[in-house]
């Protein structure tokens, strides 16, 4: 399901737009390799800016952590957290600095604030937020998902529908 329309914008062009809408409203810091901006499961209350250097997304393996497993890595201009941020849920993966970086953060309701007062900040954050959707609907697809098939994750207390082993 490609997007056929050439005059719409992509993820990046979202991303970068709101980037340089939202660089502004907060200083930048340097933090060293190995610092980890936000860590998975912790309340989401701030989104990251990545001004330079470059973020891995490291998922929770419970609590086991496997350096080879980064998911995807993120460079100069990413906005990092917003889905979280704006959902109210926790961060969904550790985030960890790969070199020295430049990164700025805009806390939760700063963020809630200026959506109340910008129309335009609004609608850019949807498109992101959907697009973004959009590509991991693509991506499912191509790992072989197929529409209306996700699993439901079965409640160890509830029966699994399966007989019991027989008594030996």
């Amino acid at each position: 399901m490609e997007n056929d329309d050439p005059s719409a914008p992509s993820l990046e062009d979202i991303q970068s737009h709101l980037f340089r809408f939202l660089e502004d409203k907060a200083a930048p810091r340097l933090y060293r390799k190995g610092v980890k901006l936000c860590s998975c499961g912790h309340a989401a209350e701030r989104i990251f800016l990545l001004h330079q250097g470059r973020v891995r997304f490291l998922p929770d393996f419970r609590g086991r952590r496997n350096l080879f497993s980064a998911l995807q890595i993120a460079e100069a201009g990413a906005v990092i957290g917003l889905g979280e941020v704006i959902s109210g849920e926790p961060y969904e993966m550790t985030v960890e600095t790969m070199e020295e970086s430049l990164v700025s953060f805009i806390e939760r309701d700063q963020l809630m604030e200026y959506l109340q007062t910008d129309k335009n900040l609004c609608l850019q954050i949807v498109r992101m937020l959907s697009e973004t959707l959009h590509n991991l609907y693509e991506h499912y697809q191509t790992l072989g998902g197929r529409p209306g098939r996700v699993k439901k994750k079965q409640d160890s207390s509830e029966p699994s529908g399966r007989r019991p082993p027989r008594p030996a």
